[in-house]
């Protein structure tokens, strides 16, 4: 859904969506960031989690629907202008790390999810064969219509 309103050129910069103020978000950036928590306090609320766990499980939806934008879009993760050599490198080492230290704590959970890790981390230092550089360039083409 996100790709969809946020359009080829990311970060809502084709939309009518007004600037926060708080970083360089939008309005619907800060709504999306606050419904991001609610909905993994929502997926884990049944079960007594450690608060490592709902963090790595916060940070892992981020990075996924992140990563997920270039993806879909076919775009190198680190080449849009909003993507930078540390935030490649934070969405790779920060959920490794938290799975270092859950592992270390003994805290049991369900790890269905954490191989998720491999495909995101090749696409974000290996994404140039399958896909292109981001192009601010890129020509807009309004739809016009309401899809009907």
């Amino acid at each position: 859904m996100e790709v969809e309103m946020e359009g080829k050129r990311g970060w809502m910069y084709d939309s009518q969506t007004a600037c926060s103020g708080i970083l360089a978000f939008t309005n619907y950036h800060v709504i999306m960031n606050v419904i991001a928590p609610l909905t993994v306090f929502f997926i884990l609320r049944k079960k007594r989690i450690h608060y490592l766990v709902f963090f790595y499980n916060l940070l892992l939806w981020f990075v996924v629907e992140d990563v997920g934008w270039f993806v879909i879009n076919k775009m190198v993760y680190q080449t849009a202008p909003w993507q930078t050599t540390a935030a490649s490198v934070a969405s790779s080492i920060v959920p490794l790390a938290l799975l270092y230290f859950i592992h270390k704590r003994g805290i049991v959970r369900d790890t269905r999810f954490d191989y998720i890790l491999l495909p995101i981390n090749f696409y974000i230092w290996f994404s140039y064969p399958w896909a292109s550089p981001f192009d601010p360039n890129e020509p807009f083409s309004p739809r016009h219509n309401y899809c009907n």
